[in-house]
């Protein structure tokens, strides 16, 4: 029974110590969280009657909601608190395809590409730890092997089984070579080593992949489609794919793989979700420079919007930001599109207007525009922010660009220095992140940010 108590006590001073710990780390930030503002672009007064939510935390012990309307000069609102947060982090769903074959997929060599190793391994001469020779990839296989990652991939009971290999059979170019590096232990006989499979050249494909899921009572239902276009023009050989190229439908619970959609198989696919109610299915895609979007019913895929954008011919569309009913689609050519959904699922564009090195848009290659970038649309007016993330200082993760387009498509642009971050000490913030992997002040996990424009007539 003492021990029992001496364990109590214990664990409520490493909570008491926790929570002194977090009183001193905000002691420069105080309560009030307060933003410095610069004008990059346009006029402040450009701003008004745009709201900025934020919420960031530290630990799991103080956390900060935030009121803030940039370009008027108020003081932000905060409510903070000490306690124990409820911001996790709400885990995405999960769906890739891969091979080894192909060195930017990251596919894993064990188990798929043996034969080819434990060829290239045989040749290699006794005395040496290390050999790498170049093979022709055709050799060794017919088709691609591939593996999938999906949350329901670990099913022990299907193993290898499957629908998805009997589906995507797709044929290795005769010219695909691959650097084959072994790494061997020093066992006697080469018996036991490492390799890696890199250096691919010839024909080498992509395989990227868009993919939406639905949840089922035993499974999931993923719908995706599979990038099968090479580098300049061309695309891999399709024809063994049973119903071609196009949206896939993989039921794990069934354990059933088709294709529900097709197309050609040089379309350039940009995105491909689900609408909220899960009754429709979107694709954003490209073919031969004519950009469209195209709306399916869910599950007997009928065409119910098929929208050509005005999207430069010779532009190619880049990842799009989608929430609450708002769709930006980007361009390489800077323009960028506003489309708002309707209440029978469909799209109406907007606008179209010229976003050309907006500092709001620029997007951070590991993490999704909505992860990054939030937006409102409001009687013509557009707004949007961008938390910072500046690599290699993690003080900037709670800063915010802020853009703002007017009905005329003239644009104003602010940076907006969190004081959280600039009022701790860099050196302190980077040896906890060193230490923990996570910055000790950050931005909330869900919904860092929202923005608001108001619906008010301002006057």
């Amino acid at each position: 029974m003492r021990k029992w108590r001496l364990l109590t006590v214990l664990l409520a001073a490493l909570a008491v110590t926790g929570l002194l710990m977090a009183t001193l780390w905000i002691s420069g930030a105080g309560k009030c969280v307060t933003y410095d503002e610069t004008v990059l672009q346009g006029d402040a007064s450009a701003f008004a009657g745009v709201t900025i939510r934020t919420r960031n935390q530290m630990r799991e012990y103080v956390n900060w909601e935030t009121e803030y309307r940039p370009g008027t000069g108020e003081t932000p609102e905060t409510k903070m608190r000490y306690r124990r947060g409820d911001w996790q982090y709400r885990g995405e769903a999960i769906f890739s395809v891969r091979t080894p074959l192909l060195p930017m997929t990251n596919g894993a060599v064990e188990g798929v590409a043996d034969e080819m190793v434990r060829d290239v391994a045989s040749r290699a001469p006794a005395d040496v730890q290390e050999y790498q020779e170049r093979v022709r990839a055709a050799d060794y296989y017919d088709v691609f092997p591939m593996q999938y990652v999906f949350d329901e991939c670990n099913n022990v009971a299907r193993g290898q089984s499957w629908k998805l290999n009997e589906l995507l059979q797709i044929p290795v170019p005769e010219d695909l070579t691959l650097l084959v590096s072994i790494y061997f232990y020093g066992h006697p006989n080469h018996a036991r080593y490492n390799c890696t499979i890199d250096a691919a050249e010839g024909t080498v494909p992509e395989l990227g992949v868009s993919f939406a899921k639905q949840e089922s009572k035993n499974g999931g239902v993923y719908w995706f489609t599979l990038d099968c276009s090479l580098p300049g023009n061309g695309t891999l050989d399709t024809s063994r794919i049973s119903g071609g190229t196009g949206i896939f439908r993989f039921d794990t619970a069934e354990n059933t793989a088709e294709t529900v959609y097709p197309f050609p198989a040089e379309t350039k696919i940009c995105d491909l979700w689900l609408s909220e109610d899960e009754s429709t299915l979107y694709l954003l895609r490209s073919l031969s420079g004519v950009h469209t979007l195209t709306a399916l019913s869910v599950p007997d895929m009928t065409e119910t919007q098929v929208l050509t954008l005005p999207t430069a011919v010779d532009a190619a569309l880049t990842t799009p930001y989608r929430r609450d009913g708002l769709l930006l689609v980007p361009a390489t050519d800077g323009t960028l599109l506003v489309l708002t959904r309707n209440a029978d699922n469909t799209y109406t564009l907007e606008k179209q207007m010229n976003a050309a090195d907006d500092p709001a848009l620029t997007q951070t290659d590991y993490m999704e525009p909505w992860e990054q970038i939030t937006a409102d649309y409001w009687d013509g007016r557009l707004a949007l922010v961008r938390l910072q993330f500046a690599d290699g200082d993690i003080t900037q993760d709670m800063d915010l660009v802020i853009s703002v387009y007017a009905e005329d498509g003239a644009r104003s642009t602010m940076e907006s220095r969190c004081s959280l971050g600039q009022d701790n000490d860099p050196e302190l913030m980077f040896r906890e992140y060193h230490h923990t992997n996570y910055p000790p002040i950050q931005p909330a996990w869900t919904d860092p940010v929202q923005v608001e424009i108001d619906r008010n007539e301002i006057e």
